[in-house]
């Protein structure tokens, strides 16, 4: 009596699995590059509310409320909350200007929007700009081979040499 299941797999089975792979991987750099693009046009609206406020002298309150407008605007069109808009503008800019490789990277569709976010979220403590374009090269070599989530583990606090100097003449200098 022969088993129903079998280890062995059809050519013509591999065949279209590689081909669907492959068309998986085109939809994802797709996807990456829109998500570059998405980003340019939100750091875009963030800059136009940073300009806008500064043409006026307002109380910092009413400054927050051009920024809150601008997303709430995008929010009603794109329907997603208005509050998540905001920290999308705000993601956006800070990726454009502190880690234009991984922008760049993003819109090759080399990396994912995640990966683009971890590298934003964990370079935030690095304040000088040397340190953190030296980061985001490091970072990102590592991160075109792994998952956005391996990434996470790349702390600046926890493994980056150029900020020991500094964190150790901070620490000084508060004791």
């Amino acid at each position: 009596m022969e088993s129903s299941a079998s280890v062995g797999h059809r050519d013509d089975d591999d065949a279209a699995l590689a081909c669907l792979i492959d068309e998986i991987v085109d939809i994802h750099a797709a996807i990456a590059s829109l998500e570059a693009e998405l980003a340019t046009r939100m750091a875009a609206t963030q800059q136009i509310a940073y300009e806008r406020t500064a043409r006026q002298p307002l109380p910092s309150q009413m400054r927050e409320l051009e920024e809150r407008s601008i997303a709430a605007e995008i929010g009603l069109a794109t329907r997603v909350n208005d509050r998540a808009v905001q920290n999308r503008m705000h993601d956006a800019l800070e990726l454009i200007r502190n880690y234009p490789a991984a922008h760049s990277a993003l819109a090759d569709g080399r990396i994912s929007s995640r990966h683009a976010a971890v590298i934003v979220e964990t370079g935030r403590a690095l304040q000088d700009p040397d340190a953190r374009a030296l980061y985001e090269a490091t970072v990102l070599e590592r991160t075109l081979r792994d998952t956005a989530r391996r990434g996470r583990g790349r702390s600046p606090n926890r493994s980056w040499k150029s900020c020991i100097p500094g964190r150790s003449r901070n620490g000084t200098g508060r004791r």
